[in-house]
């Protein structure tokens, strides 16, 4: 889509190289993709330790995964605020954080962001044949004086 590079982050090479095949499938540059098999929230954290900023995050984990690979276990309802803000700490100032979750549980309060704008783009972006299975996705923004 315009991209100059895209990072994809996950706990599987098998999601990784699913994702390569997407696209070469779809005739983009592979020069210009890289996976990185890590857990997010820790790369998250290495990210911002470096100094490293985003144009765009897309933010759509797992509901749960206790991984024998990560050090703890993630539950998307508990531990969603922690990984919105550390998207958003390394979101260049127009970036955009988009969020998305499948599950059912999930509360999105977008009084504990603050230092956002959020709106909530889930009907926009449920797809036809996902209509009754559960979906809820957010269009998030650094809150930049006058934008958004």
């Amino acid at each position: 889509g315009g991209a100059s590079e895209v990072c994809g982050v996950d706990l599987s090479n098998t999601y990784l190289a699913w994702a390569a095949g997407n696209i070469a499938l779809n005739g983009l540059d592979l020069a210009r993709y890289r996976g990185v098999r890590a857990d997010v929230a820790k790369f998250l954290s290495e990210a911002k330790v470096h100094g490293d900023r985003y144009g765009l995050i897309i933010l759509d984990p797992p509901t749960f995964s206790n991984s024998k690979k990560m050090d703890d276990f993630m539950d998307i309802n508990r531990h969603w605020p922690a990984l919105v803000q550390s998207c958003l700490a390394i979101l260049e100032s127009d970036g955009d954080l988009l969020f998305s979750t499948n599950s059912r549980g999930l509360k999105f309060d977008p009084l504990l962001m603050e230092s956002a704008t959020v709106l909530d783009i889930s009907a926009a972006s449920t797809p036809e044949d996902f209509r009754h299975k559960p979906h809820q996705a957010w269009h998030i923004r650094k809150k930049v004086a006058g934008i958004f």
